[in-house]
């Protein structure tokens, strides 16, 4: 019997020796020009890369509210970077919400409705104004979260110059509802035109795909 059990523990300890965890490819993996020497927390957030996701996996409220996030470049003060990025979040929102419209327009766009392609005069509108627009009119952006990192980038990585920077990411909620006024009211001059009304109905489901 003892013979038996110490035959199984032998192959249980090859077995052990010989197992290679799977490798997951993720952006950690990437050569950055920075070691991180201190943060705000030990782990990185997931809600940075993806605030939907979060929401979701966290089991938030998304039928009544809309999640976004945002990250300042590397400031040389550590309050300067979270101040800029909770002082920027309207306009950070409506940055995302421009860029998702911008990019679900293509999904809807006929062929031959040249005023939806790229310099035409609703495309012209959506990345002359409607960012700017959006931003004027969103009400009620709440900053749920704030994370910083001390980033120390150096030469020897690939940086420009051997330099110390704070970066500041912000997690931020905001009523579909206020998100779909500011939208409405981006648009309310664009529907002047005749010719912009002809367009409603595609970029009506652009804002829907973006709101989703």
């Amino acid at each position: 019997m003892k013979k038996v059990l110490a035959t199984l523990l032998f192959i249980g300890l090859v077995s052990c020796a010989s197992y290679k965890p799977e490798v997951v490819d993720n952006k950690d993996t990437i050569e950055k020009d920075y070691k991180v020497t201190d943060a705000s927390s030990r782990y990185r957030p997931t809600w940075i890369e993806d605030a939907s996701y979060w929401a979701k996996e966290e089991e938030q409220d998304m039928k009544s509210w809309q999640f976004f996030s945002f990250e300042t470049s590397a400031k040389a003060d550590r309050e300067l970077a979270c101040d800029l990025a909770k002082a920027n979040v309207k306009a950070d929102i409506a940055s995302q919400i421009k860029v998702k419209i911008d990019k679900s327009l293509d999904s809807y766009r006929e062929d031959g409705q040249t005023a939806l392609s790229e310099g035409g005069f609703v495309r012209s509108y959506i990345n002359r104004s409607l960012k700017s627009k959006i931003a004027q009119n969103l009400v009620g952006a709440r900053t749920e979260k704030t994370y910083w990192e001390k980033r120390n980038f150096s030469t020897e990585l690939g940086a420009p110059k051997n330099v110390v920077g704070y970066t500041c990411a912000v997690l931020a909620k905001i009523q579909k509802k206020n998100v779909e006024l500011a939208i409405d009211r981006a648009f309310h001059d664009l529907y002047k035109s005749k010719q912009a009304v002809e367009y409603k109905t595609q970029i009506d489901k652009a804002v829907d795909e973006a709101l989703k």
